[in-house]
């Protein structure tokens, strides 16, 4: 049984370029989340973050909160976000589906680990088409995923025991409501 915690990155400086920082509203939110995870006794035996900066930034930031080993936060490509283009490809022949890349690679993650809490710091679109793909049977959990604009260092928590369990689902209750975004 796995314990998966699916974060978007804080919000970044600027939509204007491929690979923005984290703003400082940003950096407050992940620090806010880290505090998050102090506070509930959340520690991690493995984190993942996209390569793209804001992820690894927004990571980072949050895990340091828990004495996290900065060193064993593992950079994955299959966690970056999809353009909307991308995601509306049909792909190449013989190649995943761009909405399906990161449902694989989690799940092949997920199956392979022996970790029972594993951080995944990805971005909106990537976690939303990983959740899509992981509920696609569930009619309640898809229909609340379809209706679900995931925001900024807000937690998806899933469990894996041999199928999928949605257990938390955009919490960013560690926010204050004025860096919502």
């Amino acid at each position: 049984m796995t314990n998966l915690y699916l974060i978007r990155h804080g919000h970044t400086e600027s939509v204007a370029g491929d690979n923005p920082k984290l703003s400082n509203v940003g950096k407050y939110q992940a620090g806010v989340l880290g505090s998050r995870f102090d506070r509930d006794g959340i520690n991690f035996d493995e984190a993942y973050t996209s390569d793209m900066v804001r992820a690894t930034q927004t990571g980072s930031i949050s895990l340091s909160k828990i004495h996290y080993n900065p060193e064993k936060i593992v950079v994955a490509k299959s966690l970056r976000e999809l353009s909307i283009r991308e995601a509306e490809s049909q792909g190449k022949e013989g190649e995943e589906h761009p909405t399906e890349v990161m449902y694989n690679w989690v799940s092949d993650l997920v199956l392979n680990s022996r970790a029972k809490k594993i951080v995944l710091f990805s971005h909106g679109r990537a976690i939303k088409y990983f959740l899509r793909n992981a509920f696609k049977d569930d009619r309640e959990s898809l229909h609340r995923i379809n209706k679900t604009s995931i925001r900024h260092t807000a937690i998806t928590e899933v469990l894996y025991d041999g199928s999928w369990n949605l257990v938390k689902l955009n919490d960013d209750s560690h926010i204050e409501q004025a860096y919502i975004s």
